[in-house]
């Protein structure tokens, strides 16, 4: 009845939600092998969770450079790029007042108040330099100023650029303008804005004429750290990194444009800054979340480098006695860090000199005049956003069979992360009873899958595969198929009680949606049952028609006939309490995209008047264009069961 133990896919379940604030232990594989095929899948679940997979068409920057304030060894210029049409990001450039090409570093500023115009009182300086934070009351005050004039001094051009709704950034909040359900269904989010804007920034700066684009950093401390990190995590072009006061084990980032659906499902922070190996990449920690990062999660980071025999291209320091911050300590920390891997050959000891700041409104792009643009309209930029990132998925439409692959590993790639579907773990039978196998995680022992077996009571047919609550099949259906039913996951799945109401991204960044469960039981169990002895069969009726259709488009090569009557579109979704939620789905085309993955295997629909263009379009690429048809409910029944 059933087959070997085989590879599985399944999360355990919890009895709260996950929140930014767990833990999240880094223990990294046991192999360069096991680790890269890891590192693979988590770059993938990045780039998903921020709506870049595969990644938008890069349009025109459409640069404007003006207003060169002369420093001593420096300038500093005001910049503007157009990330998508019509939204823009603003800067600062600063450049060293010799001939170039120089290395080029990216500084994103971090939730510092006023962001790249921060402007700290005398007092707060003072106290600093007492705690031995600070040495000059400028560079102080004035302390992103500091960092990236002192990069400048030592030959490097440095991009200072806005986060969304910070400084010049004036188009949309910060937080609380993007999160809404269809925002979520399209993978549109501020960490996704704001990660978008970030790669657009690097491409500005290592397109200069005076930039060395092999030798490109980044650094940025808090929700700047989190900028460095995620960038690092899905752009190989910086060379040298390092997030301060960010990367830890514990609290994983508070504010939305650091989270995002499908971020942290199953990682986190540490695990995510690994995906930069073997790169030079350092951490600061702080008398905050990140104080125990040379402990718990350095050790970590130094296997993974090791795996590339590159150990000692990766270091952290915790300064425990400071507070939260990017002070003249950790700044002397990241100056010999680039120094060393960009070849800057600066003197050492490197010396911060005195700063002479620029005043924040002299930084201003619009300082000179230029017209602002207006609040961004949010359907309108959720319209450039789908402008932008359709064409990527439409353009792979397959027209022949050798193009149905990578339509599988774009869409099929997508759904696996919409899902968090692992096929790397192992189940074994925990329990079996009269009529009854649970399935349960070697890992674990609460993770667990409950299949009610009615077995064939002569010669095997096949096995048709049902979700609980489905009606009973016919009366008439042959007594030799043998019919599987998985118990349903019940709902509603947890939530980040503090969080969840505002923006639905702070639970679905670290647990799967009830939806994404009850795929991964039916995979689950696909899985442990296909072992060729007989046809395995998948019906989906009513409620259970979507995730039968997920769970079987996740199975490639395992099923022989499904049978689904067509679900409701994922548009019409108006609450992520709904049990059919599940971020992402319209960004690779919903459900026609989803079912059309099913191809070569049979598949019947009700419901519908005659298949999808784009169901038909790759049952034809994969040279089956007749595999797939739509029929009535009392037919479907027949036909599952059918020889």
């Amino acid at each position: 009845m059933i087959g070997p133990v085989l590879a599985l896919s399944l999360l355990s379940p919890q009895d709260g939600a996950v929140t930014l604030d767990g833990h999240f232990p880094f223990a990294p594989p046991a192999t360069l092998k096991a680790w890269e095929g890891r590192r693979k899948r988590l770059r993938r679940q990045v780039l998903v969770a921020a709506g870049l997979w595969p990644m938008p068409a890069r349009t025109l920057l459409e640069p404007v450079v003006h207003g060169r304030i002369e420093r001593a060894g420096y300038s500093v210029e005001k910049a503007r790029i157009e990330a998508l049409p019509g939204f823009y990001v603003t800067g600062n450039l600063y450049r060293p007042d010799r001939a170039g090409p120089h290395p080029g570093v990216l500084c994103p500023h971090g939730h510092w108040a006023d962001g790249r115009f921060s402007e700290r009182s005398d007092d707060e300086v003072r106290a600093e330099i007492a705690r031995g934070e600070e040495v000059h009351l400028a560079n102080g005050r004035y302390h992103l100023q500091a960092r990236c004039a002192q990069l400048a001094r030592m030959g490097c051009v440095v991009f200072h650029y806005d986060m969304t709704g910070y400084a010049d950034s004036v188009q949309l909040d910060h937080r609380d303008s993007l999160g809404s359900v269809q925002d979520e269904l399209h993978s549109l989010s501020h960490f996704g804005l704001q990660t978008w804007s970030s790669i657009r920034a690097l491409d500005f700066l290592a397109g200069l004429e005076d930039v060395d684009a092999e030798r490109l950093g980044v650094t940025g401390a808090s929700g700047g750290g989190t900028q460095t990190f995620v960038l690092c995590a899905i752009d190989d072009r910086p060379k040298v990194a390092l997030p301060a006061v960010m990367v830890s084990t514990s609290m994983q980032g508070g504010c939305e444009c650091e989270n995002a659906s499908h971020l942290r499902v199953g990682t986190g922070n540490v695990e995510l800054a690994a995906l930069a190996a073997p790169r030079a990449y350092a951490l600061t920690g702080a008398n905050d979340w990140t104080v125990d990062i040379e402990r718990d999660g350095l050790p970590g980071l130094k296997k993974v480098w090791g795996f590339y025999g590159a150990a000692d291209r990766v270091e952290a320091w915790c300064y425990p006695k400071f507070p939260h911050n990017y002070n003249l300590v950790s700044r002397l920390r990241m100056y010999a860090w680039f120094d060393r891997h960009l070849g800057l050959g600066a003197t050492h000891p490197i010396v911060e000199r005195p700063l002479e700041p620029v005043a924040p409104g002299a930084l201003s792009f619009y300082a000179g005049g230029q017209a602002r643009p207006g609040r961004a309209d949010v359907d309108d930029l959720r319209a450039a956003w789908v402008d932008a990132t359709a064409p990527t998925v439409s353009a792979l439409v397959p027209r022949t069979l050798e193009e149905v692959e990578r339509w599988r590993e774009v869409v099929g790639g997508a759904l696996g992360v919409l899902v968090h579907a692992r096929l790397t773990s192992v189940f074994t039978i925990a329990e079996q009873g009269p009529g009854t196998i649970l399935l349960r995680h070697v890992e674990g022992t609460r993770s667990t899958v409950r299949v009610a077996v009615r077995a064939a009571a002569g010669a095997q047919r096949c096995t048709v595969v049902r979700l609980a609550g489905d009606p009973s099949p016919p009366p008439e259906d042959p007594a030799d198929v043998e019919w599987l039913t998985v118990e349903r996951r019940a709902g509603p799945a947890p939530v980040d009680e503090s969080r969840h109401a505002g923006f639905s991204g702070y639970t679905h960044g670290y647990n799967r949606t009830l939806l994404a469960q009850r795929v991964d039981d039916l995979s689950t169990t696909i899985t442990q049952w296909s072992d060729g002895a007989a046809p395995l069969r998948l019906w989906g009726d009513r409620d259970s028609a979507l995730p039968i259709l997920l769970a079987a488009a996740l199975a490639p090569g395992l099923v022989d006939r499904v049978a689904i009557e067509w679900p409701a579109d994922f548009a019409a979704i108006e609450s992520a309490d709904d049990e059919r939620f599940l971020p992402g789905a319209l960004r690779f085309g919903g459900m026609p995209a989803f079912a059309s993955l099913l191809a070569p295997a049979e598949l019947r629909i009700c419901g519908i008047d005659e298949v999808p263009e784009l169901v038909r379009a790759v049952y034809a690429a994969s040279g089956r264009p007749d595999a797939v048809r739509v029929a009535t409910r009392a037919e479907l029944a027949e036909w599952i069961t059918s020889e």
